[in-house]
């Protein structure tokens, strides 16, 4: 009978675990060593760390994963988007690590390696055991104080596993038997042996709720840093910041933000498949003096090594002052696609606030259509010195400040600029364009009404038109209407541009 006692257990992890079994086999069937002819075996980070279904039987799934984040995993179509899940997941992980490494991704890695040697013989992989799944939650132990228990007239070994103080969890002690074939988990902060051997009262203890608890604390726990860590973490803790706020207008949320701040990106073309995209925030104070303006832009289905940053060193906002109202644009190459966006501003001890937080798509402004770029309405746009590079309020040799709003007044200039995009070309390599400008004005009984038409005297990529508000306009809703004739290639594309005249 004890013989049939012992087997039990075996029999019954045999029949309840065959997926672990299964899916364990490619981390001993490895991959091809070309260079030997034989076969090297596969980490089990290799083994279950990569997009495929069998992520939710691996380790991940089993101690740090949620049921609804399985379920989620679980429903994915695509490689890329279990990719993407799983490399969010990580990054989430590592809250407070220096950016470019994830130490919490390959702690969890090398515990699970440890684990599978150290915790073999149960007929499962060593991180699926009961102490295995401790070992990589919590650690190893400082010390193990071997020790023996009394089931049913039968001695069984018995480990107490010591901790330091400061342990997740305030754990100092945990306490295992083996029950026939298998550990069982017999509580914590069980008192130390005298010594070794020691014949302990134990009993089965379900592990499962301080499992859950180490799982929440190891997802949570990030990097532990040295004050200069700390320091230079706090230079960039903004992108995690604002990565977290796009995750939440991703998610239809809206992330509470301060007042005041609008956004809107202007669209030029750039070489290759990327667009240039002018990133501009119009703000009614201007941020608190030592501050510095930051934005993230995260693609839809991006992992977080596809969101692009702006506010860097390489990438700075520039400001400028139109009215009453502050105007910052950093500008860079991005590819199109829909983004979402959040901008605001952090300090020098790394505490950030939010100004904006939407969703924005960027265009796509290839040269093989003809069509017009972003047409923005001036404030200002002029000239820039000869090899002035790209960047805010800078385009195409011309600096281009855009208005706050549609509003404007008797006497001022209006303003507008833009480009024109894959315009056929005549032999000598230059353009025959036909540009033309029609003002309508809104009648309050006639609807729209043409007021003038201007024709253009340039045939060049790069068009800016001014029109001096006179003190004859009727204070009402305006349109400048834009049509551009390709002569050479053929076709007419056309854009509106609405403004107001008001009273000063």
């Amino acid at each position: 009978m004890k013989i049939v006692r012992a087997l039990v257990p075996f029999l019954v992890l045999l029949v309840a675990v065959p997926a672990l079994v299964l899916a364990q086999e490619p981390a001993t069937a490895a991959g091809e060593d070309a260079g030997t002819g034989g076969f090297t075996r596969w980490t089990q980070r290799q083994v279950w760390d990569r997009p495929v279904l069998g992520f939710t039987r691996g380790p991940v799934a089993l101690l740090l994963l949620t049921p609804e984040e399985i379920v989620t995993y679980e429903e994915l179509a695509t490689e890329r988007e279990r990719r993407l899940f799983i490399e969010r997941f990580w990054f989430d992980a590592a809250r407070n690590c220096p950016e470019g490494s994830n130490p919490v991704r390959d702690e969890f890695w090398n515990r699970v390696e440890d684990a599978l040697r150290a915790y073999e013989g149960e007929g499962i992989p060593g991180w699926a055991v009961v102490r295995g799944k401790f070992h990589v939650l919590l650690g190893p132990p400082d010390r193990v104080v071997k020790a023996r228990v009394k089931r049913e007239e039968i001695e069984e070994p018995a480990e107490v596993w010591v901790y330091p103080e400061g342990t997740a969890g305030g754990i100092r002690t945990l306490a295992f038997f083996r029950d026939g074939y298998r550990w069982v988990f017999a509580g914590k902060d069980v008192p130390v042996p005298a010594g070794e051997g020691e014949l302990l009262d134990l009993a089965p203890r379900d592990p499962v709720p301080l499992l859950a608890s180490l799982a929440r604390a190891f997802r949570e726990k990030g990097c532990e840093l040295t004050p200069e860590q700390r320091a230079e973490l706090a230079k960039v803790a903004w992108r995690k910041f604002l990565w977290q706020a796009c995750e939440k207008v991703l998610a239809g949320e809206q992330p509470e933000r301060g007042a005041g701040w609008r956004a809107r990106i202007y669209y030029f073309p750039a070489a290759g498949e990327g667009t240039f995209a002018m990133v501009t925030f119009f703000m009614d104070e201007r941020p608190p003096e030592g501050t510095r303006l930051v934005a993230l832009m995260r693609p839809e289905d991006g992992a977080p090594d596809e969101a692009r940053a702006l506010g860097t060193d390489e990438f700075p906002f520039e400001v400028r002052k139109v009215g009453n109202t502050w105007i910052a644009q950093a500008a860079r190459t991005l590819p199109p696609g829909r983004y979402a966006l959040a901008g605001g501003w952090t300090d020098a001890e790394g505490n950030s606030h939010l100004g904006f937080a939407g969703e924005q798509i960027v265009a796509r402004m290839g040269g093989d259509t003809f069509r017009l770029s972003s047409v923005v309405l001036a404030a200002k746009v002029d000239r820039v010195k000869e090899g002035e590079p790209f960047g805010p309020f800078r385009v195409s040799g011309m600096e281009v400040v855009p208005r706050p709003d549609d509003v404007l007044h008797r006497g001022e200039e209006l303003a507008i600029f833009y480009e024109v995009l894959g315009a056929g070309k005549k032999d000598d390599g230059s353009l025959d364009l036909a540009v033309a400008y029609e003002i309508h004005y809104r009648h309050p009984k006639r609807g729209w009404v043409k007021a003038g038409r201007q024709a253009a005297k340039k045939s060049q990529p790069v068009q800016a038109w001014f029109l001096k508000i006179a003190d004859v306009y009727p204070l009402t809703d305006y349109k400048i209407v834009v049509t551009v004739k390709d002569n050479v290639g053929g076709g007419t594309v056309t854009k509106e541009v609405p403004f107001r005249v008001a009273k000063q």
